[in-house]
């Protein structure tokens, strides 16, 4: 071929060239990948070793994070000459260690991975409680530090409870009735607001007038006498880790509180307040334990914010769909997006603001409106302003609508001044009346409970004599 002078096809050669360049190259990534494996296994031997060894220590909590392994497996990898190209596959090497050490298990906490034997988990879960619970320096560099002692285990240590509480008999009860009839005159304290702001808003006041307060909470706040309230010392106690909203944590937590009020108090009935969930749970444990845990024990009763909170989503359910919330947004009262969280009492505050001032607007459009029907009328002697509204509401299914509006939004008024002005007789009056609406508009688990617990502070002067003359004194919420 050389002696004739033989010569390839341009295209020919090019094919042969690249044939022996890729001939060469998967030698190379032969060898590589042969290397590469051979690191690879050394490697992983050399972690099983040292997880094995850890294992071994007794004084070691063998709990092992999947990212610190994959760390130091790469890192082994570059120093065995091995480059890796990106991080380690994590998924894969949990995989291997597992089938390495079959009780071996991994779980998950959000973003980390942990790997732990069976055997020791336990023992990492002693450690871990006695290391949070050590003793705590403060300012040890300016050189004060105060040692915190542990809690006794009485306090920390939750009893199991296995018990089925929803099985259980409901005491008997010596009240006929809840019916009170002292509702009314509670609720013309609100008309009284509700006229001032209205003569305000009217420049029906005179230069003087002008200097009375025409909010709602600043109204009643000056009607108050300047009385000296008596108030209580409060403490907080150690909070628990544990969920609240077991069986076993409340039965626990009513054991703690009564063991406290016996030493501060002796002779004292405990007094416990929970919201609904958790007044729930409590009143089923005295059901269930009458003989520790009855109502001739201790007193549970309802947190004043969370029934607030629901009057507040029944009257979003009763004005869902009603145009209260454009009328709100047209009136630069509030934005779309808040004036919808309105519905669902998303911020307390907020809400009883809208539903103040949604009082005294209507107020002012029912007065104008009797006003226009006394100018027009001629024939006899016009209505008094109560007959008319009566009148209107049987007539004008709209005008009785947003009549049930204002009442609704004068009752959860009233109930807010009871809390905030500690009067209990009020807060029973005010309660009544709720109880009815809640079952109106289908909140099961007040309408439920609500009964139950004016059944409870109906049976206080029999049950609890001295807590019923605090609660009726100035001790209500002090």
């Amino acid at each position: 071929m050389v002696a004739t002078e033989a010569k390839y096809h341009t295209k020919c050669l090019v094919r042969l060239y690249n044939r022996e360049r890729k001939a060469n190259l998967e030698g190379i990534n032969d060898n590589g990948k042969g290397q590469a494996a051979s690191a690879s296994d050394i490697v992983f031997a050399e972690l099983v070793l040292y997880i094995d060894e850890t294992r071994q220590d007794e004084e070691t909590a063998s709990v092992f994070k999947l990212a610190e392994l994959a760390q130091l497996y790469n890192s082994r990898m570059e120093q065995l000459g091995v480059e890796v190209d990106g991080r380690v596959h994590t998924t894969r090497l949990k995989e291997r260690l597992l089938a390495e050490f079959p009780d071996m298990r991994s779980y998950s906490k959000g973003r980390e991975v942990l790997m732990a034997f069976e055997v020791d988990v336990s023992t990492a879960l002693a450690k871990a409680c006695a290391d949070r619970s050590l003793p705590v320096l403060i300012g040890p560099v300016a050189g004060c530090s105060k040692t915190i002692d542990r809690l006794p285990e009485y306090y920390t240590e939750v009893p199991p409870v296995s018990s089925n509480i929803k099985v259980s008999q409901v005491p008997e009860t010596r009240i006929k009735s809840l019916t009170r009839d002292g509702f009314s005159w509670h609720n013309k304290e609100e008309y009284k607001w509700l006229d001032n702001a209205r003569e305000v808003v009217e420049n029906k006041t005179t230069a003087d007038d002008h200097a009375m307060n025409t909010s709602w909470a600043a109204f009643h706040a000056s009607r108050q006498p300047p009385g000296i309230r008596v108030t209580s010392s409060t403490a907080l106690l150690p909070l628990f880790q544990e969920s609240a909203h077991t069986v076993a944590m409340i039965k626990h937590s009513l054991d703690v509180v009564s063991k406290a009020v016996e030493h501060l108090n002796p002779g004292q009935s405990p007094v416990v307040t929970f919201d609904q969930p958790l007044y729930a749970l409590a009143k089923q444990i005295q059901f269930k334990w009458p003989e520790k845990y009855g109502e001739d024990k201790l007193v549970v009763m309802f947190g004043g914010l969370h029934i607030e909170m629901a009057v507040l989503k029944m009257l979003g359910n009763w004005l869902q769909g009603s145009g209260w919330v454009e009328a709100l947004v047209q009136a630069d009262i509030s934005s779309p997006g808040t004036a919808d969280s309105f519905l669902k009492a998303a911020h307390v505050s907020r809400t009883r603001r809208a539903h103040q001032i949604t009082a005294a607007a209507l107020n002012v459009l029912q007065h104008r409106a009797y006003d226009n029907y006394c100018q027009t009328q001629t024939d006899g002697v016009p209505l008094v302003f109560e007959a008319w509204c009566s009148q209107r509401a049987e007539n004008i299914p709209q005008f009785q609508y947003w009549s049930i509006v204002l009442e609704l939004e004068l009752l959860m008024l009233v109930f807010v001044r009871s809390l905030r002005e500690a009067s209990f007789t009020m807060y029973l009056d005010t309660l009544t009346e709720l109880a009815k609406w809640f079952h109106a508009m289908d909140h099961t688990h007040y309408a439920r409970w609500i009964p139950v617990h004016l059944r409870d502070m109906a049976e206080l002067p029999r049950a609890h004599p001295r807590i019923d003359h605090e609660l009726f004194g100035l001790s209500f919420l002090s």
